[in-house]
């Protein structure tokens, strides 16, 4: 489901931020296109010689429920008072007369907007799920945005903010972990519009990049790359190619091949050095080549605290392997269709191919590990 956005009357600083991209991008330099150093690209061959094939048009279907009559939380007075945005993501449940049930908050900016968000969705209508034509108990996860005014990228930021920024910048070229840790976390404290927090989950990113794995590079570089109602980015333009070309290499790192080409393409709108544009033409070209070849492609998942994992796929048969946890549903979102299927152990699922590009989403407990296979 969409995120639902709460716009409410706009903001202004009369101090403009001091941003130490450009240094902060020579730091990290895009690595070379290559997979991961573990055994990601490896699966048993017994997992695969215990495979039957099965068409995902051949399992019963249901439809997820969808939202038929919100309402908008409250903006939290003191919040709005000192300028204040935010943004919350709950799990919940939705019965069989379309009512929200079991909310629960996944991740949240600010305490102060979890309760005007439960109070609010407490309220909402759905059009129940069904299932073979039937209404039916269904999960669902939904984000709510509290905004102040049109568009935040013409936010100014204080010079507090501006320096934390700059000293996480410093303790990370001079490999200090712990005083970079602190200033993050001085950072979230001090952090108020959304143009401020994509360059908190910025100061995130070069953190991961220096000392944490690819899963939360890649995590917490999405959260950076945060668009506005419009499809810009918060983050200055300038910064945003070499952000997408490090995008786009940690996508083929965790073998994410048909998000990796979607990225190519948005990098097409900028003007690239000739050694930039070289990486994306042969790594567009490697990946055309696996999508056509005859090759395993393993894709490590694990879901997260929103109950799902999603993978978007770059071949039209798929299937599991190495599942530790519990995987309770699948859910297929292609060009010309929507299926949605039980899970069941050793079964390749078949996509019709005219169905076109398909995204997956697996639904289960929260810190289920496994590796999808892509035939």
């Amino acid at each position: 489901m969409p995120n639902e956005r709460f716009k409410h009357f706009s903001i202004s600083s009369n101090v403009k931020i001091f941003v130490f991209l450009a240094f902060v991008l020579l730091v990290f330099p895009v690595k070379s296109l290559r997979a991961e150093d573990n055994d990601a690209n490896s699966v048993s061959k017994k997992s695969l010689d215990g495979l039957k094939t099965r068409s995902a048009e051949e399992i019963a279907t249901f439809i997820p429920p969808k939202p038929q009559r919100v309402f908008a939380p409250t903006y939290p007075l003191n919040a709005k008072q000192k300028g204040e945005e935010g943004w919350v993501t709950v799990n919940f449940m939705v019965d069989t007369h379309g009512k929200p049930y079991e909310i629960s908050v996944v991740e949240y900016s600010d305490k102060e907007f979890i309760n005007p968000t439960l109070k609010a969705l407490e309220k909402w209508k759905f059009e129940p799920a069904l299932f073979e034509g039937k209404p039916i108990d269904a999960a669902a996860t939904q984000s709510i945005i509290f905004l102040l005014g049109e568009d935040s990228r013409s936010y100014t930021t204080s010079r507090q903010v501006t320096s934390i920024f700059g000293s996480i910048v410093t303790a990370i070229s001079e490999k200090d972990r712990e005083e970079a840790s602190d200033r993050l976390s001085e950072f979230y404290k001090k952090k108020k519009t959304l143009y401020e927090e994509s360059f908190y989950w910025l100061a995130r990113y070069y953190f991961a990049a220096a000392w944490l794995d690819t899963e939360e590079q890649y995590r917490v570089l999405n959260r950076a790359l945060f668009k506005t109602d419009s499809g810009a980015y918060y983050l200055p333009e300038k910064g945003v190619p070499r952000l997408l070309l490090s995008k786009l290499n940690l996508e083929v790192k965790r073998n994410y091949l048909s998000r990796a080409l979607d990225t190519a393409a948005q990098l097409n709108d900028y003007d690239l050095s000739p050694k930039q544009l070289q990486y994306i033409v042969e790594t567009t070209k490697q990946i055309l080549e696996t999508r056509s070849g005859t090759g395993l492609i393993v894709v490590k998942g694990k879901i997260d605290k929103a109950n799902s994992f999603y993978h978007s796929l770059l071949r039209s048969r798929f299937s599991f392997s190495e599942v530790e946890g519990d995987i309770a549903e699948l859910r297929l979102r292609c060009e010309k269709g929507y299926v949605g299927f039980i899970y069941k152990e050793e079964i390749t699922f078949e996509v019709d191919e005219e169905a076109g590009e398909c995204g997956l989403q697996v639904i289960g407990d929260p810190g289920t590990t496994f590796k999808l296979l892509e035939l």
